[in-house]
């Protein structure tokens, strides 16, 4: 058996997430998710400074406004942001194979009317669509009374989950109704294998190597749109408004402070460019993790193809090769 060599990319991209989520958390449990904050600040020569600071050898990542350190805050705000995009990822890859599979054993006619009516959801943008959703339950004045943290996110997580299930739901079903036109299918069909047998001994190992790579993609996209909503003033479990001013941020979320600090891109640089730097070396993580699995599945499919061609001309052979009278008596 040929044994899979781990890709050194694929472990860098995973580990470099992996950091993010155990120092959030970590910051979480140890720190109690505190964020070190200083206003006001004397130098050198005594000459007093008000934040916002800039970058230094104590603070790496300068702070904001009100003086919260952003390296701090970013490592705080992983937890939500990266463990949002793996909730929506692998929710959306659970449901929409299950749904996938089960529409692929719909008749012709009952699929196209299925495809029909959730074809919308592929044309027109999931950021357009979640911020239509979300802007009129997740926005609030400041005399408003917001229902509970918990809610408010689950009810972004389940808006975004929706919304990007009928294109992997579709993708899983197309591949299964492709499988199934192959002999192992026709035959497990005619020997009398059900459903739910034909999907676990033979579609769910065909499928299975799409598993990571449709999570991966949609992890990708989730926060994508989490940092279009960001930018549009809809920050992750809500935004709230005080007199009539800028939005304010409920929790360190990386798409809240990328909203937050787009406007003083001007004046304090450091500021927004922290949380694009976050997203961006996530997203970057995410690709490459995407594009190296397309490579090791298309190496698998080269690999397989290969081995099925040498057993093929194998067996064409002749067992043994008949020779001649005049070469016997020779």
């Amino acid at each position: 058996m040929r044994k899979r060599k781990i890709d050194p990319w694929i472990l860098l991209s995973v580990g470099l997430i992996a950091l993010w989520l155990v120092a959030s958390i970590g910051n979480t449990v140890f720190r109690d998710g505190k964020v070190d904050q200083e206003t006001l600040r004397y130098d050198a020569d005594g000459k007093l400074s008000v934040a916002p600071f800039g970058p230094s050898m104590s603070e790496p990542f300068g702070t904001d406004r009100q003086g919260n350190d952003l390296f701090q805050m970013m490592v705080e705000g992983a937890k939500w942001t990266i463990g949002t995009g793996l909730i929506v990822a692998f929710a959306r890859v659970l449901f929409g194979l299950v749904a996938g599979a089960m529409l692929a054993f719909t008749n012709r006619r009952r699929y196209q009317v299925v495809e029909s009516f959730f074809d919308s959801f592929t044309v027109v943008p999931i950021t357009l669509l979640s911020f239509i959703i979300l802007s009129g339950a997740l926005i609030f004045m400041s005399d408003d009374t917001p229902p509970p943290f918990v809610m408010r996110a689950g009810f972004e997580v389940l808006v975004l989950v929706l919304l990007g299930l009928p294109t992997v739901m579709f993708y899983f079903a197309s591949e299964a109704r492709k499988l199934m036109g192959e002999e192992f299918m026709l035959a497990s069909s005619t020997m009398g294998g059900g459903r739910w047998h034909q999907f676990r001994k033979h579609l769910y190992p065909h499928l299975k190597d799409l598993i990571g790579l449709t999570t991966m993609q949609q992890f990708v996209q989730t926060l994508i749109v989490l940092s279009h909503l960001g930018i549009l003033n809809l920050f992750y479990a809500g935004s709230i408004i005080k007199f009539e001013s800028d939005p304010q941020v409920v929790t360190y979320e990386w798409s809240g402070a990328l909203g937050a600090y787009f406007r003083g891109f001007t004046a304090f640089p450091w500021i927004f460019i922290v949380p694009v730097a976050c997203f961006a070396m996530t997203i970057i993580c995410g690709n490459i993790i995407v594009i190296r699995l397309q490579r090791n599945r298309m190496e698998k499919v080269r690999i397989e193809v290969a081995e099925n061609e040498s057993e093929a001309a194998a067996t064409s052979l002749e067992p043994f090769e008949l020779i001649s009278t005049d070469r016997a008596k020779k």
